[in-house]
């Protein structure tokens, strides 16, 4: 693999969780728009995450909407207070 092409998922996985913890819940798009990774990438820094209870997930009610990721503890910012 040349290393243009390598990705530490270490540094993926603590970039997500950061951007989480100081912005609060993201919704997918916003998060893949945010971190700047590949969606590849993205998506298994996400599930990752998720296996080790970092982050939870908020399924959408409708297949239209997205799911919305926030971390488990640590939440710096407040989300619906509208400062």
């Amino acid at each position: 693999m040349p290393a243009q092409n390598y990705i530490d998922i270490f540094a993926a996985k603590d970039r997500v969780t950061r951007i989480l913890r100081e912005m609060g819940a993201q919704p997918y798009s916003r998060l893949l728009m945010n971190t700047q990774l590949p969606e590849v990438v993205l998506v298994k820094v996400l599930e990752l995450l998720e296996k080790e209870n970092k982050i939870k997930v908020s399924s959408p009610p409708s297949v239209r909407e997205e799911s919305t990721y926030q971390p488990v503890s640590g939440a710096w910012a407040l989300s619906g207070l509208g400062t």
